[in-house]
């Protein structure tokens, strides 16, 4: 059976979190665990009946203050060593380092793994890398990652710009449960649809334009808000 040990940076329960939850919670045959901070994804996952490695709750701000950005390697460093005791004690197949900052982590703590103890590694790209030194070790710990998952074609361009990885490098689109949606009934008045995000080019709000526009042949009375900075 395949031990595999998903590492999440962040304890809050966001889309990529979100995404995490399901994907971890319907791996037929394979035993797999959760590393991450108390919070809403342990207890999304726990809900789920997965089991969850605790550690260390770090703050998420990277640039909100010059003591962010001096503390960052420190809380990375952290991060890594609470990574390396968990792979030691469980004895994970495969780390998946889910996001940059768990992937590089995980990164640096399997290199003190040696030979067959060594788990497989892969990095999980869920966001656009927010400055360019952090680019350029993010797309370092991919070049040297066993397999490179982005959630978008946007997202794997800027993990792997030069298209080096190959291969090694996957792109798997977050899916949709259907099923999750059965039971909801049309609303009994006009229906509203409220689209809450950053309206920029690659959060793709024209893509909510045109879902509205071919819902409107079913439901002519549709309203459609847009809201964000």
């Amino acid at each position: 059976m395949l031990r595999a040990l998903f590492v999440s940076y962040s304890g809050v329960l966001g889309g990529g979190e979100r995404i995490l939850v399901d994907l971890v919670s319907r791996m037929p045959g394979a035993e797999s665990s959760i590393a991450c901070p108390e919070g809403a994804l342990a207890a999304a996952a726990r809900s789920r009946g997965l089991r969850v490695e605790l550690l260390r709750g770090r703050r998420l701000e990277l640039r909100d203050s010059l003591t962010d950005l001096i503390a960052a390697p420190a809380r990375l460093a952290g991060h890594a060593a609470e990574i390396r005791s968990v792979v030691s004690r469980r004895r994970p197949d495969v780390v998946i380092g889910w996001g940059t900052r768990s992937a590089m982590a995980s990164a640096a703590a399997l290199r003190a793994v040696r030979g067959a103890r060594r788990p497989r590694f892969v990095q999980q790209g869920n966001d656009l890398l927010p400055g360019p030194l952090i680019a350029r070790a993010a797309r370092a710990v991919a070049r040297s990652a066993d397999l490179v998952v982005s959630l978008s074609e946007t997202i794997a361009r800027d993990l792997d710009p030069a298209r080096r990885l190959g291969e090694r490098g996957a792109i798997v689109y977050p899916g949709v449960d259907l099923d999750a949606y059965a039971g909801i009934a049309p609303p009994a008045d006009r229906p509203r649809v409220l689209v809450l995000s950053a309206i920029v080019g690659w959060k793709r709000p024209m893509l909510a334009l045109d879902s509205a526009a071919l819902a409107t042949k079913a439901l002519p009375d549709l309203e459609i808000t847009v809201a964000g900075a």
